[in-house]
């Protein structure tokens, strides 16, 4: 995949790093589209759009803050992995001594107990 620069507006670094991840799977899936005739990927082969398509980016419920005093954030964390980016982003953009209150909600199929304790792990 070809290098461009970006700025995320999503916080946290997993934000930076899923979308990196996601742009080059279209960069990848479209440039090969493209080679086989679909004509949507050819347009969607253009670089120069997707600095803009990322500034527009945004994610309900992924880190997403809601409220900046005192800070307020939603965030749909499923597993143990997304809970660890999540308090790893409250970590960063909050600082490590800030008190945290942390609200869950877990449907039945979640595995709230390594959830919980990706949280704990890093001091939430």
């Amino acid at each position: 995949a070809p290098e461009f620069e970006f700025r995320s507006p999503l916080p946290g670094r997993h934000q930076f790093d899923n979308l990196r991840n996601a742009l080059t799977a279209a960069w990848l899936v479209l440039g090969s589209a493209a080679r086989t005739g679909w004509s949507a990927g050819e347009r969607l082969q253009d670089l120069a759009a997707y600095p803009q398509a990322v500034e527009g980016t945004r994610l309900a419920g992924r880190f997403e803050i809601v409220r900046s005093a005192p800070p307020a954030v939603v965030d749909g964390a499923h597993c143990a992995l997304s809970a660890r980016a999540a308090a790893e982003a409250c970590r960063d953009l909050f600082g490590a001594e800030r008190e945290i209150l942390l609200v869950c909600g877990f449907l039945r199929d979640k595995p709230a107990e390594s959830i919980l304790g990706a949280f704990a792990s890093l001091g939430l």
